[in-house]
């Protein structure tokens, strides 16, 4: 868009068309989808301290042995409010899913890995309600999960701070999730960390 509103910018003040053009680019712009958030990391060895001063500080999770497991001490505000900043929309209030890439106003916010020894906020997702459920299939295959926490840690900062706008990582051919850099940078470290 930048490149055509300086074109427009050259057209002569007297010009009919160029009104229209400007009024036209508003429309179009006000009916796309906004771009997804960037959370770029400012410094490297800050985000390692905090990282690992949330790890070491993260309760433990407890589960509790019924029909399934199911994890009980959650505190969904935390990760929440986590994942509404990290993936929140400039000037809205949606939220951009991070496996579909659509803007939601409700999130879900699964586990990134089943069976988490610590809880700690950057180690969720943010998932519209019906990707959550598809990731959460996903999250069952132990082959796929190891595939892509493999890719997350493979990652080197070079790949994470150049990415313009996100980090994808593949899931198969036709699902990439994507991370904002300061998430997948958390999530790399604290992987990093619990090995």
């Amino acid at each position: 868009m930048d490149s055509i509103e300086k074109l427009i910018s050259q057209l002569p003040n007297n010009c009919p068309q160029k009104e229209a053009l400007r009024l036209a680019i508003q429309k179009t712009s006000a009916n796309t989808i906004r771009g997804f958030p960037i959370k770029k990391v400012n410094d490297w060895d800050r985000l390692k301290i905090h990282v690992a001063k949330e790890l070491f500080f993260a309760d433990l999770v407890k589960y509790e042995s019924k029909i399934r497991s199911v994890c009980i001490s959650l505190k969904p505000n935390s990760y929440r409010t986590y994942l509404k900043h990290m993936y929140e929309i400039e000037s809205t209030d949606n939220i951009a899913c991070q496996l579909c890439h659509e803007e939601f106003l409700n999130f879900e916010g699964p586990q990134l890995l089943e069976r988490l020894p610590k809880e700690i906020n950057p180690l969720h997702l943010c998932l519209c309600q019906n990707c959550k459920r598809e990731y959460q299939i996903i999250r069952s295959n132990s082959k796929k999960m190891e595939e892509i926490t493999d890719s997350i840690k493979q990652l080197n900062q070079n790949d994470i701070s150049s990415a313009k706008e996100h980090v994808d990582i593949q899931i198969d051919q036709n699902k990439t999730l994507w991370f904002t850099q300061r998430h997948i940078a958390e999530i790399q470290e604290i992987l990093n960390l619990i090995e």
